[in-house]
């Protein structure tokens, strides 16, 4: 009878729960896609597009979601050049759950990135990823009301 119950408890729980919508290795797989893929990936996700704009010649789009209080932001196309004139492309992800970036940055560590450094500033904690390609920098405010994701693709042109 206890096990029947607790089963009833996690089926009916699962159902006002909410899953972390966003993994690191979803974000590094994104930076590269074409602007059309992100935006099937994310909606596909629960997130809508809600702001496009230009920023320095790039096309950028903001998309969000907010369920059960939690709000999460993906930005895409805030990217920039190389000397040589390569696109670096840099994809952004935000949200108010704490939890989210704590599985973040657990999720970085699984992935295969090193973490070059954790440490923290007046505001924040901060961890830097890296790999041959990426680096990534995850933020957590003290309050735990705001953490930030941004994985930023680096410049292989040696310049």
């Amino acid at each position: 009878m206890k096990k029947a119950l607790l089963l009833v408890f996690l089926l009916g729980s699962s159902l006002f729960l909410k899953a972390q919508t966003v993994l690191v290795n979803d974000m590094i797989n994104l930076v590269n896609l074409p602007e059309d893929e992100v935006k099937s990936y994310l909606n596909s996700k629960g997130f809508k597009l809600k702001v496009i704009s230009k920023v320095n010649g790039f096309t950028v789009n903001q998309f969000e979601m907010t369920q059960q209080g939690k709000h999460e932001t993906v930005i895409y196309g805030q990217n920039s050049k190389a000397i040589d004139g390569t696109v670096l492309h840099t994809i952004r992800y935000t949200t108010n759950s704490a939890p989210y970036i704590i599985n973040l940055i657990a999720d970085a560590k699984r992935s295969g990135l090193q973490l070059d450094f954790a440490g923290a500033d007046n505001y924040k904690n901060i961890y830097f990823f890296n790999s041959v390609l990426y680096r990534a920098s995850i933020y957590l405010n003290f309050n735990r009301a705001y953490g930030l994701l941004e994985i930023r693709e680096k410049d292989l042109s040696g310049g």
